[in-house]
């Protein structure tokens, strides 16, 4: 099932059970997805809609933080349920031994940094955030 089909499934079954914080972000990652084919004037292939889910998780990780430091308890805490509905829809993470196999791997080609990160990011950048990619390719190259 594309991964668009299964956010729409999930909206409708939220609505069904009355479940409205559900209900909410979806519909918003529904809008987020909707403007980025418009601007694009085509529909968005999975890793795109992937991309967007990733980069509102990572607004909401920064909303959760900056709320924390205010004292807000009840922002982070709808922030934090508000990550976990996006969460459903990312793929299954890499395990950190599949990453260290695939990043060594190409670390033996001698690629240089650069061009380890933009084939990583190619290759498993729907399994694996870009960020720890980035993290764990520096360890590796600083052991090397």
């Amino acid at each position: 099932m594309a991964l668009l089909e299964k956010i729409l499934n999930s909206e409708k079954e939220a609505l069904k059970k009355g479940e409205r914080l559900k209900v909410e972000v979806l519909r918003y990652l529904r809008s987020l997805i909707k403007n980025q084919e418009i601007a694009k004037g085509q529909s968005l292939e999975e890793r795109e809609i992937i991309q967007i889910i990733r980069k509102e998780i990572k607004n909401l990780k920064e909303i959760v933080e900056k709320a924390k430091l205010g004292k807000r308890a009840e922002i982070s805490s709808k922030s934090q349920a508000e990550i976990k509905i996006l969460e459903e829809f990312l793929p299954k993470e890499l395990s950190e031994e599949e990453l260290d196999k695939f990043l060594k791997d190409l670390i033996a080609k001698n690629l240089k940094f650069p061009e380890i990160m933009a084939k990583s990011v190619k290759e498993i950048g729907e399994r694996c955030a870009p960020e720890r990619i980035a993290k764990r390719l520096k360890e590796l190259l600083a052991q090397k």
